[in-house]
């Protein structure tokens, strides 16, 4: 068997590991930038799927060419199927924890990074339960909880809940009786503050 065919049966025992990280790169929208990286990622990936399949003898390679020739054999559908089920468990899980605020706060705490587990620093904002005064371009200022937020560039809004106008005849903020909360579009805010404190929920 010559050296091309063994390079592919190298690629064949990654498979699992090339799907998975395929999978997990597509769910946290991280792409490697390079080849090195994917093909490490990869292969960590094929050797944590590895390990609980051989434990529970459904491990095998998926396909593999025959050393006396280029006849390629096709792993029985229990391994098969036992591989792809692995592969795509373990994406969703990597995906889950990285993607999770007590992952990244534990890396932040170990000081092993800065980022936060989302996009923007909006998301992080609009997540930390905390009430936010949003301050309209034409001088209205509300105090509301953000219950509900999206972040698209055709589709920016946020949705307060147990929300307080402020009336300058009333003297300070008047709650919004007659109503469940107010969709807000981005367009319309000029600045929107953040409480330094964690407020209880009406």
């Amino acid at each position: 068997m010559d050296l091309t065919a063994q390079s592919l049966n190298i690629i064949f025992l990654m498979l699992p590991g090339i799907i998975s990280f395929g999978v997990y790169c597509y769910l946290t929208d991280n792409t490697p930038e390079s080849l090195w990286r994917y093909s490490l990622g990869a292969l960590i990936s094929a050797m944590i799927i590895y390990i609980p399949l051989e434990y529970l003898d459904l491990w095998a390679p998926m396909f593999q060419f025959r050393d006396d020739s280029w006849a390629m054999t096709i792993a029985e559908p229990k391994f098969v199927v036992a591989s792809l089920v692995a592969s795509l468990l373990l994406a969703s899980i990597f995906s889950l924890v990285v993607r999770s605020k007590a992952f990244s706060s534990v890396l932040v705490f170990m000081r092993l990074t800065d980022r936060a587990p989302h996009e923007t620093a909006w998301h992080s904002v609009l997540d930390s339960r905390k009430y936010l005064r949003v301050i309209r371009k034409n001088g209205e200022i509300l105090l509301g909880w953000p219950k509900y937020y999206s972040l698209t560039s055709d589709h920016a809004f946020i949705y307060l809940q147990n929300v307080y106008f402020f009336e300058e005849d009333e003297g300070g903020f008047v709650h919004l009786d007659n109503a469940d909360g107010v969709l807000v579009n981005y367009a319309d805010v000029d600045t929107i503050e953040v409480s330094n404190e964690k407020l209880a929920r009406r």
